[in-house]
Formats: structure tokens, sequence, C-alpha cells
């Protein structure tokens, strides 16, 4: 569970990153691609953001609750 923990900022990172690959107004103008708005973009971000921090949470809360199984175990 720590690995997955210490590994969500790269998730995140490689997440953030999506919206450089989208098509430009440019781009999507030379070819038969729709572009995508800058407040989709914005919105993807926020959602990308809002998703790490819940799953960060849940992973920390998971080990909060392995750790007290381990103590209560050691006993």
């Amino acid at each position: 569970m720590i690995d997955t923990i210490r590994f969500l900022p790269v998730i995140g990172a490689i997440l953030w990153s999506v919206p450089l690959l989208w098509p430009t107004q440019e781009e999507a103008e030379a070819s038969a691609v729709k572009a995508i708005s800058s407040s989709d973009a914005i919105i993807y971000i926020f959602l990308v953001w809002f998703g790490l921090v819940v799953f960060g949470a849940w992973c920390a809360y998971r080990m909060k609750q392995s750790n007290a199984l381990e103590e209560d175990k050691g006993r």
C-alpha cells in the first residue's frame, strides 16, 4: 500500500500531462479532429486533482486500518 501512495505523484504527473496531447485549435482546423476547449481541459485537471486527493486519502485510511490490525495481532 505504501508503494501505491509513493507512486501517486507519478500517476498525477502523467494524468496532468494528458491535455498536452490534445489537439489545439490550429491542429483541429488542419485535420478532421475536434479541438478540446480550455474549459474542458481545466475541468479535467481539477477532476484528476480531486481523484488523486480522494484516492490518497482512501489509501492512507486503508494503511491505518492495516497497521491497527497488525498491532492487535501482536498483542
